[in-house]
């Protein structure tokens, strides 16, 4: 039975002409596939959609499986494709990426097995709410409120009547009220406003304006005018957000981000700043080279973003307390990560690693470690120079062998999850066995004054 409202290109002659459909019934591995836009397709205005009616962000491109997303870009004169699964987060496809084939994969795992039928399907637009392909990034407004604020309006400087009115560019990025030169930007001269424990006050008996004071004695004041009502809401409500901080956190978690506004590196005062679940790129303005630039961030949140090796530009960083590298599938740690001096959390869960350089017992402030979910066949022998170590998570490695001469030497860590260790030989793991049993029962509550650990089951 057809479905309402499909709109599958094989079949629909508004379309593709007769000779593009001879082509795609030629092959089962070819088909089409559906571009959209920045801007999200949006329905008629009234009444029901035609056939003729098409949503002109739409682009039906002819491929087969093995057409690469390289190829479809050159064909489009695009700068990049981007791919979003069941409207979550949008991810910019690897050059050597098959987005056909990935479509076809997509309606295989949902259960199509006849390739005429999975051909069908690809080809039907209404699929977009579960995959969707983009010819250039889409732009959230949400999203886009959160992360930067942006205008020209008429600002005065101090509280006095003394400052005159004149026109700005005003942009609120991260924790900090910037205003600069409308022609000169970033290049020319610019007040930076720190905002956190400071004040965002409407003006009385002005319409749309507000008031924007930073914290502590030497308050700065600034006002602005803004041109409509929804620009002053909409910056009223984000400004009311930072100000109410206790401290200097920058949240921009799950926004698929490449890069973080060059304008963020402006704010010194940010302390924490979370990352987690984006696309972040080394290179760039806005790129993982330039977070040096941070002279005062203690916490860097960057787990989940597929960056595949450990971003050495990190470890210049020397104010870093606490570093998330979680889920990034890194298989090695540079020894230049000695160089933080201040760590004190390090969470590596979720890698590829089998092993840790000595350059890491440098780390004298280190107290927690997560290696959780790696590939390490032992416990690494730098952890024995951690002085200052006292928790350690080793859950789901592929441990073969527990030394218990080593475990004995740990007498600083007090708390260890060995949960899910899964030894390589599995026919003759009796002595690991034996071992492990020993270690819960006698080693880790008496000898190395663990007062509880974890300790899960071999097999």
């Amino acid at each position: 039975m057809k479905r309402n409202g499909s709109r599958g290109c094989v079949t629909r002659k508004t379309r593709f002409g007769s000779r593009e459909r001879d082509w795609l019934k030629g092959d089962a591995q070819r088909g089409c596939v559906c571009l959209y836009g920045a801007s999200e397709p949006q329905p008629p205005a009234s009444g029901p959609q035609t056939s003729t009616s098409t949503q002109p962000d739409l682009k039906l491109v002819l491929c087969s499986t093995n057409t690469t997303a390289e190829e479809l870009c050159a064909q489009r004169d695009v700068q990049g494709l981007y791919l979003q699964l069941h409207g979550d987060l949008i991810r910019r496809l690897d050059p050597s990426e098959r987005p056909l084939q990935m479509l076809y994969d997509y309606l295989t795992a949902m259960g199509y097995e006849d390739p005429l039928r999975v051909q069908q399907e690809a080809a039907n637009s209404d699929l977009s709410c579960m995959i969707r392909f983009y010819s250039e990034k889409p732009v959230n407004a949400d999203q886009q409120e959160r992360t930067l604020l942006k205008g020209v309006f008429s600002v005065r400087k101090g509280k006095t009547q003394l400052h005159k009115w004149a026109e700005r560019q005003v942009i609120l990025c991260g924790t900090s009220l910037i205003v600069a030169s409308v022609k000169d930007s970033l290049t020319g001269k610019m007040h930076i406003l720190p905002l956190v424990g400071g004040k965002v006050e409407e003006v009385k008996r002005r319409q749309h304006y507000l008031m924007f004071s930073s914290a502590g004695p030497q308050a700065q004041t600034y006002y602005v005018n803004f041109d409509t009502l929804a620009d002053y809401q909409r910056w009223h409500r984000q400004a009311s957000k930072v100000v109410s901080q206790t401290i200097s956190l920058v949240d921009l978690s799950c926004y698929s981000l490449e890069e973080v506004p060059e304008y963020l590196f402006y704010c010194q005062d940010i302390t924490h700043l979370n990352l987690r679940h984006n696309f972040m790129s080394l290179d760039g303005p806005g790129g993982l080279v330039n977070f040096s630039r941070f002279a005062q961030l203690r916490s860097l949140n960057l787990s989940h973003n597929g960056l595949g090796v450990f971003p050495e530009s990190l470890c210049e960083i020397q104010t870093l307390t606490e570093l998330y590298l979680s889920c990034n599938g890194l298989s090695a740690v540079p020894a230049r990560l000695e160089n933080l001096q201040s760590l004190q959390t390090l969470c590596l869960d979720g890698n590829r690693l089998d092993s840790l350089p000595e350059e890491l017992g440098k780390l004298s402030q280190l107290c927690s470690l997560g290696l959780s979910f790696n590939d390490f066949p032992l416990i690494p022998g730098v952890v024995e120079r951690l002085g200052a170590l006292d928790k350690l998570a080793m859950a789901g490695n592929r441990v073969e062998t527990l030394d218990l001469c080593s475990l004995l030497r740990m007498t600083h860590i007090k708390s260890i999850d060995l949960r899910f260790i899964k030894p390589d030989d599995q026919d003759g793991n009796g002595d690991f066995a034996q071992c492990l049993a020993f270690l819960s029962a006698v080693c880790i509550r008496r000898l190395v004054n663990v007062p509880w650990a974890f300790c899960g089951p071999t097999v």
